[in-house]
């Protein structure tokens, strides 16, 4: 066992003990006698909460190491920096056989945060020439004023589809921005390229999930470009 399940078990058992001790002492009524553990039940509280986000602190590294554990040779590689991602992304791109699906969400200048001045030309060049060929989808979060859509709408071959994601008060913030290049996922804010079959269709799941409750800008004839004018 690493250092860091140790931890983690530790502060598991601590949290378990804790916990359970108060809630036997609360339902037995025997709580009531012991006025200077009753006077700190909520720092206990604000301790187990601190504990159990520590532990899943832990636990992500722990994650990340099983992650790497199990998937064969070749199937995960983690990259240095942005511009190291967004390489990879640029040159992948170029290799891309039959589809792609883009959730590289972008400012509401219409700027991308990852990608250089140079990159970022080279990356609306290929998706103007890959549309040509593959099927392309872009979700993007529903905002107008884009110099990239507008000119996508525009010039980008007929495979190009674009939907406009508008999340609701009540839905779960979208944090992942990633972009599926046939089998192989590239997560960008993780600095991550997956190339594992499970793990794809997950994604694909979750891509295909919002893609179906966003509004249509771009799909076949359907053009309603003046949504992001």
């Amino acid at each position: 066992m690493e250092n860091w399940d140790k931890v983690e078990l530790y502060i598991l058992l601590i949290t378990i003990s804790v916990g359970a001790g108060v809630s036997v002492l609360d339902f037995t009524g025997l709580l009531n006698d012991i006025n200077w553990l009753k006077e700190r039940i909520p720092i206990l509280t604000l301790l187990l909460v601190t504990l159990i986000a520590t532990s899943l602190l832990i636990g992500t590294h722990s994650t990340r190491q099983f992650i790497k554990s199990i998937l064969p040779s070749g199937a995960f590689r983690h990259f240095k920096n942005e511009e190291e991602t967004t390489n990879y992304i640029l040159e992948r791109m170029k290799k891309a056989k039959y589809k792609i699906d883009d959730m590289t969400l972008q400012h509401s200048s219409g700027h991308n945060p990852y990608f250089n001045e140079i990159q970022y030309k080279q990356y609306i060049d290929l998706i103007e020439k890959l549309s040509k060929t593959i099927k392309y989808r872009e979700i993007i979060f529903y905002r107008k004023g884009s110099q990239k859509w507008r000119r996508l709408t525009s010039s980008a071959g007929s495979n190009y589809q674009l939907v406009g994601y508008s999340p609701q008060p009540n839905d779960s913030p979208v944090i992942w921005n990633f972009i599926i290049i046939d089998d192989e996922i590239i997560l960008i804010n993780e600095k991550l390229a997956v190339k594992q079959s499970d793990i794809v269709k997950y994604f694909e799941k979750y891509y295909n999930t919002l893609w179906t409750s966003a509004k249509i800008i771009k799909v076949g004839m359907t053009n309603q470009s003046q949504l992001i004018q």
